[in-house]
């Protein structure tokens, strides 16, 4: 099970919010570049960037200090947050992303994730599924969607993306534990990796969520509060490092 470092970016600076909500949570640090090459220094191999800016308004907002990142970091980086189009996914990937992060174009314009797929091949796409009381949420949060999350996890599982992330919204920030039942449906349902994000808080959440099958976990409020240890959990699951 990969341990992922999440640095969400809003204002060119890294936060950690909760339930995504503005003014809510912590101000991690002012310079998000100096933040993921000490992820990289303390051994991490894989991180997650989020443009909180870009989610909202539906475009990159903070495309320059993803850029910074990109390019002082060795690790394998997903970015995600306002992609939403072809030309945006292929222009991050050129930057050096690892993979294109795209969730709300893909699940309101179905078409959208085959054009991405064609461009880039599925083995540079995640797709991310962000669910608060079981219902879909997209644009930054802010908007429910009927479509049914399983029926998008089938949707992933026909064109072979690289893995769905899965982020349980009400849990996101709180260090209120894993959502259990919802990773296990998700589980249960998908043919492809799943990462998962929200609410993990200790080493006995990461312990549940290694035993139910995860790939990996999206880690941000835990690490930067010092509620895990990301040394030691490293050690523990993470068998690339």
């Amino acid at each position: 099970m990969e341990l992922i470092p999440s640095i969400d970016i809003s204002n060119g600076v890294c936060v950690k919010l909760v339930r995504g909500r503005p003014g809510t949570g912590i101000l991690v640090g002012r310079d998000p570049v100096l933040i993921a090459k000490r992820w990289e220094e303390m051994g991490a191999r894989r991180l997650h960037v989020v443009d909180l800016d870009g989610a909202k308004h539906g475009a990159l907002r903070n495309l320059n200090v993803i850029m910074d990142i990109l390019r002082v970091t060795s690790c394998h980086v997903g970015v995600g947050g306002g992609i939403r189009t072809v030309r945006d996914a292929i222009k991050i990937l050129k930057l050096g992303a690892r993979w294109a992060v795209v969730g709300t174009r893909a699940i309101i314009d179905p078409p959208f994730l085959q054009h991405l797929m064609d461009a880039v091949g599925s083995d540079r796409i995640l797709l991310s599924l962000d669910i608060s009381k079981g219902k879909l949420m997209i644009r930054g949060w802010e908007k429910e969607v009927a479509s049914d999350p399983m029926d998008l996890i089938d949707r992933a599982n026909e064109s072979r993306v690289a893995g769905v992330i899965v982020t349980s919204i009400d849990k996101e920030g709180t260090l209120s534990g894993a959502n259990l039942g919802l990773v296990s449906r998700v589980l249960e349902r998908a043919d492809v990796p799943v990462y998962y994000a929200g609410g993990v808080s200790s080493m006995e959440d990461l312990d549940i969520l290694s035993n139910l099958g995860v790939s990996g976990v999206i880690v941000g409020m835990a690490l930067y509060t010092g509620a895990i240890d990301f040394k030691e959990a490293l050690r523990r699951y993470d068998k690339s490092s």
